[in-house]
């Protein structure tokens, strides 16, 4: 097959990539669609500690091409439309067990990251992938590939929000309005929040407001933290969502929050009569 190896940081070439055998539970997926994140654009620059040469491209998707022979052809057989879950997750390490296997502990170690015998990467920008048949997610045939694409980074948007305890009416800012920010605003919104974005280029804040953001402001012509003040009647954001990667952007984004409450044991009562 085909795919868009990195050779090297800032040199990736097309090359001819050998399949290895289907497993009886596993599927081969076509990719149709396949996004390029932030994360595939470090690894071109060599912003990273992964292994070359490299395939990246973790947000595709696409159709069921075989399947094993093990595979339960009630829910997953040729032709479906499908996505796959990306983590090469170790399922026994304690970060897995407790539902955190994003950050499983062997996972730094997988070929998806080092392979000194061959190629490291999770293989989005391949004709082909091989999938684990219980990884497998199927999707309505009318669904578009643009869509199903958007799977992965939505999915962490998800697992963001239900990290926060947004009830409704909340005052949610998200800070940086790329698609991982507007994906923050939509998905706040349906918490029942209301949103406020904090981003500097005038396109993105249209779109958010297109979106449905309750209010927009540009952090470079304002004071942020007095905006998102005035925007919450003096309180702050009860949420803040920063999607840059700036660590003065982080540590404003205290700033931009209430006041910590005080515990019933830092209140100083009189003494009883």
């Amino acid at each position: 097959m085909k795919a868009i190896i990195l050779e090297k940081p800032g040199n990736a070439v097309i090359g001819d990539v050998e399949l290895p055998p289907l497993k009886a539970d596993e599927v081969l997926l076509r990719v149709v669609t396949s996004g390029i994140c932030t994360n595939d654009v470090r690894d071109f620059h060599g912003e990273c500690n992964y292994s070359y040469p490299r395939i990246g491209g973790h947000e595709y998707c696409g159709v069921v091409e075989e399947i094993g022979s093990e595979v339960n052809r009630r829910y997953i057989d040729k032709g479906m439309k499908a996505v796959t879950y990306i983590i090469d997750d170790c399922k026994t390490c304690y970060y897995c067990k407790r539902g955190e296997e994003n950050i499983c502990e062997g996972l730094p170690q997988t070929k998806t990251f080092q392979n000194a015998d061959g190629l490291s990467g999770y293989c989005g920008f391949a004709e082909y992938v091989i999938c684990k048949a219980d990884d497998m997610f199927i999707y309505p045939e009318d669904t578009s590939f643009e869509i199903m694409a958007f799977t992965e980074p939505l999915a962490c948007v998800v697992n963001s929000i239900h990290r926060t305890n947004i009830q409704f009416g909340d005052d949610v800012l998200v800070i940086g309005g790329g698609a991982m920010g507007l994906l923050h605003v939509m998905a706040a919104q349906l918490k029942g929040a209301r949103v406020i974005l904090s981003e500097p280029l005038e396109q993105r804040r249209k779109k958010a407001l297109e979106l449905g953001c309750h209010a927009v402001m540009d952090p470079v012509n304002c004071d942020a933290v007095a905006e998102v003040k005035r925007l919450t009647e003096g309180r702050g954001a009860t949420v803040v969502f920063n999607t840059t990667a700036s660590p003065a952007v982080a540590k404003q984004a205290v700033e931009m929050t209430p006041p910590p409450r005080r515990n019933l044991c830092d209140v100083q009562l009189p003494p009883s009569q």
